[in-house]
């Protein structure tokens, strides 16, 4: 994402920015000082528009962030030779090792006339692979940047003017093709089925049927009462990733999903070249070996089976779908 994408996301004018992707982050908002004077006075006023765009990666455990400073308008006191003074900062608590921050002089200062039109700022920030918590090495740092207003030059500064934060985790998971990366971890993922795409439509088929109509979904609970399928993206509702390595706890749960699943599927009737496919996935906290019957299975395509879980699991490296990480799924026509 580049600045000019970034300014024309409505979404994005605020504070808090928006989490585009799990790999963009943009903000953009005008940063103001006002000098006024020991009796009151309004002695002059300087402003600038600040574009932020932060990316993560898929590969290795670091961060770009990037700020494009325009419309800068003084008045008064302030003059294109006021400085303005950027810092760059990255963790959980002040200088933490573990959020390294690079690029650059930092702080760097610059006069406002320097800044229009070449207001280009940086900064990455990387976190070692072997620092953080659990076996997946996670780890939470937040990213913002400062400012600092002098007039004329070097005098009178304002006090650290914050332009906001953004959170990205760290993660050096083992099991996905990429062994490190950084995402915006606060935006829920969401994968998304065709039933119109002949690669997997048997089992986008499948899965729309649990959303929409989870009655005539087989097998019947036990108790006859109706069945909640969750992970439904338009209702909001989420899945919970199952890495059946992390841990022996996940081993038998996962194990639990498989069986349950083969249980529901030896009486079912079905074609030669066709495969029983179960919803929600057998690699889910919410699988058919939860016990409360809120699964369905159906015979489809074995081919078109087998393409949807290469499909999910590209989802789980694209997104970096840790370990208990939350997704939804959605199904379009």
């Amino acid at each position: 994402m580049d600045f000019n994408a970034c300014r024309a996301n409505p979404d994005a004018g605020v504070r808090e920015g928006k989490i585009v992707s799990r790999y963009d982050f943009c903000r953009y908002q005008t940063i103001y000082s006002i000098a006024v004077s020991a009796s009151g006075q309004t002695l002059g006023t300087i402003s600038f528009l600040q574009t932020e765009v932060t990316t993560g990666s898929n590969g290795t455990r670091e961060v770009l962030s990037s700020v494009e400073i325009t419309d800068i308008r003084y008045s008064g006191v302030y003059t294109a030779a006021s400085q303005i003074q950027t810092y760059r900062a990255a963790g959980t608590g002040t200088n933490d090792p573990e959020c390294a921050v690079s690029g650059g002089t930092n702080p760097y200062t610059a006069t406002a006339a320097q800044l229009q039109g070449n207001g280009f700022l940086g900064m990455n920030i990387t976190s070692p692979p072997t620092v953080g918590d659990g076996d997946d090495k996670i780890k939470v740092c937040n990213i913002q940047w400062f400012y600092k207003i002098f007039f004329p030059a070097g005098t009178y500064p304002t006090q650290w003017l914050s332009g906001g934060f953004s959170t990205v985790r760290f993660d050096s998971a083992s099991y996905l093709p990429s062994k490190q990366g950084v995402v915006f971890s606060e935006l829920t993922p969401t994968m998304t089925m065709s039933m119109s795409d002949t690669r997997v439509k048997g089992v986008a088929q499948h899965i729309n049927q649990a959303f929409t109509d989870p009655g005539s979904t087989l097998p019947v609970k036990s108790d006859n009462s109706p069945k909640v399928i969750p992970g439904n993206a338009r209702q909001g509702s989420t899945l919970s990733r199952l890495y059946s390595g992390a841990n022996p706890l996940a081993a038998q749960a996962y194990a639990d999903n498989r069986s349950a699943v083969s249980r529901a599927c030896a009486p079912l009737p079905h074609a030669p070249l066709e495969e029983c496919d179960e919803f929600p996935f057998a690699s889910t906290w919410e699988g058919a070996g939860v016990g409360n019957g809120n699964f369905s299975v159906k015979y489809v395509s074995a081919t078109e089976n087998s393409n949807a879980g290469y499909d999910l699991a590209n989802f789980y490296s694209s997104q970096r779908i840790l370990h208990n990480d939350k997704f939804k799924v959605l199904i379009t026509p």
